[in-house]
């Protein structure tokens, strides 16, 4: 009998894992350990797995097999190494949370686009603490300027704004992942959806905007309704991993698919389109630098991979 558990948290070496309801205290096997070949093959917060040696008693597991991924949202780590980490794993929905406040950051939007686009899971902008803003619709018309068409849902702890709209989305069986910096209030936002205090809140800095860790490390939780989340802590370091930087910058595609040489780089070439309407002023500067840095930083990193194989 195959017995499937899903991990919700990992310390070390040491996992949670939800079975049946019940939650256990788990460990990789020696098998599992000699064929994993590096990090990116061990399990992470939302695999499934399969299960031996189950003990009710001991509340205790052994973890034989990971179960195939249907995605995960990864980044890469910092340091000479760029390994790969995993934030998440089987993942519906990227929840990426900001403030309307110094913490909002148009270029750290692209980048968590990027990353979920390229694992084909649906990113949607939430923005917190929109009771405290009085000019909301500006930071609306930037976040669509980074992606046209992108949800954008306004939260408020103050009045739970945005609690039926995410709950709408967050069917029997889904599984989402929040992201963002630290101290915008996705404790909060997860404690509400929740409907108890499972998590520790605080605030951010008034004098910067930046916020305490108040997420340690990354957790699944089961909604009442069904659907799972995925708390994960701020993030400073949001390095490419897999992403999808072309779909990110839709605009910049359509525009290069008139560019006179094919193998266009859109830096120095006659008959540019990007650079045409760069010089416009058709294409924000900002915008055109960042699909830039990021595309080359996708480019190095799939180069990498492929060195390594």
């Amino acid at each position: 009998m195959n017995h499937i558990g899903r991990i919700t948290s990992q310390h070390h070496t040491i996992y949670e894992v939800d079975y049946e309801g019940i939650m256990l205290e788990a460990k990789i096997s020696g098998s599992f350990r000699y064929r994993a070949k590096n990090n990116t093959e061990y399990p992470a917060v939302g695999d499934y797995v399969y299960l031996e040696q189950v003990n009710h008693e001991l509340g205790t597991a052994i973890i034989k097999e990971l179960k195939q991924r249907r995605n995960v949202l990864k980044r890469t780590e910092a340091g000479t190494r760029g390994e790969s980490q995993i934030i998440a794993a089987n993942i519906d929905y990227s929840f990426i949370c900001t403030s309307c406040n110094q913490d909002f950051n148009e270029r750290r939007l692209e980048r968590y686009f990027a990353m979920a686009i390229g694992e084909k899971i649906e990113p949607i902008v939430v923005l917190t603490k929109s009771d405290l803003c009085n000019n909301l619709e500006h930071f609306k018309a930037r976040i669509q300027s980074c992606m046209q068409g992108i949800t954008i849902i306004e939260s408020s702890s103050f009045d739970k704004t945005g609690i039926k709209q995410l709950k709408e989305l967050l069917k029997e069986n889904i599984t989402a992942v929040f992201t963002g910096s630290s101290g915008i209030g996705k404790s909060t936002l997860i404690n509400q959806l929740m409907g108890e205090e499972v998590l520790a809140t605080s605030d951010i800095r008034k004098e910067d905007a930046k916020g305490r860790h108040t997420t340690t490390y990354r957790q699944l939780l089961k909604l009442p309704e069904g659907a799972y989340i995925i708390d994960t802590p701020g993030m400073r370091e949001l390095a490419l991993d897999d992403s999808s930087v072309d779909d990110t910058f839709l605009d910049i595609i359509e525009l290069s698919s008139n560019c006179k040489f094919g193998n266009c780089s859109h830096t120095k070439e006659p008959g540019c389109k990007v650079l045409l309407a760069l010089k416009s002023g058709m294409l924000e500067d900002k915008r055109y630098k960042s699909y830039c840095k990021l595309k080359k930083e996708e480019t190095n990193r799939k180069g990498r991979k492929f060195a390594r194989h």
